[in-house]
């Protein structure tokens, strides 16, 4: 757990530091992560050939990731949704007619499999680009993402030790538990509460978004423990230990983004509510 905590409070730390100096360094890191975590979840799930070449539907995969990106910079946040949208049919679109014309190498359910990598990877962690783009705070956002994510992760595992009694979802992680996830849930929306008030001494955000931030955490943090049981449920799925090797405690890029991408939506929408982007 100590090499995992580690880890993962590096890799946060080296990302959120990117996003500070600019938005294009954070974005150009997220990008490598998604391609990365394509690459994991196609080998998992068989999208990727036996014999290791790579094969159209992963260079449809890698390309429709590459975009979703480039959409992100390059589109005002007002046509962003639009241009995704078109991105993601156009997507859909090259994977019928890769199934099609290369009848019947590929079944249906491998063609489904690489549209939900797409929608499972890079297009949520292209979310938490948006947030360092177009929020009103945008450090202190992006920031708040790996608070809220790494956050999460400590104080139900921290909880669940001193306190874990009763299973969460025994069948997918028999370590957690149901007093860890609350302990996590109230924890965390302190935690980022605290993070709050002290910007807010600073005179950098005003009052009411102490509120703001407390519930991100809050509601981050039960987003962020389903995102971990869904990599899970994958994992048990396909009967893969890790995803890869590449970070010590983890395995690899998808084990430990597995919660980040599915709480940088959440912070996302949460600011439009909120009217937090600009």
């Amino acid at each position: 757990m100590l090499t995992r905590t580690l880890s993962g409070i590096v890799m946060a730390i080296v990302i959120t530091a990117s996003a500070y100096f600019s938005p294009y360094t954070f974005g150009l890191l997220l990008l490598f992560c998604s391609l990365v975590a394509d690459y994991e979840l196609s080998k998992a799930i068989g999208i990727k050939s036996e014999d290791k070449k790579v094969n159209i539907l992963e260079i449809i995969l890698y390309i429709g990731t590459v975009g979703l990106f480039a959409v992100t910079t390059f589109s005002d946040l007002y046509m962003m949704d639009q241009w995704t949208v078109c991105l993601l049919v156009a997507y859909f679109m090259a994977l019928m007619g890769a199934f099609v014309f290369t009848f019947p190498k590929y079944t249906t359910s491998t063609i489904m499999k690489t549209l939900a990598v797409l929608m499972y990877a890079p297009l949520m962690l292209s979310f938490g680009y948006r947030v360092r783009l177009y929020a009103e705070h945008p450090f202190i956002m992006t920031g708040l993402i790996f608070l809220v994510a790494c956050g999460s992760d400590v104080f139900a595992y921290f909880v669940g030790s001193l306190l874990g009694k009763h299973k969460l979802a025994p069948k997918l992680s028999p370590k957690k538990s149901i007093e860890g996830a609350v302990g996590a849930i109230v924890l965390t929306g302190i935690s980022c509460a605290a993070y709050a008030i002290i910007f807010n001494r600073l005179g950098v955000i005003d009052d009411r978004y102490i509120i703001i931030i407390a519930i991100m955490g809050a509601l981050g943090s039960i987003i962020s423990q389903i995102g971990d049981l869904m990599a899970s449920a994958i994992k048990r799925n396909y009967d893969v230990k890790d995803y890869g090797k590449l970070i010590p405690g983890h395995g690899g890029i998808m084990d430990r983004v597995d919660s980040w991408l599915v709480v940088m939506p959440v912070i996302y929408i949460l600011l439009i509510f909120a009217e937090g982007l600009y």
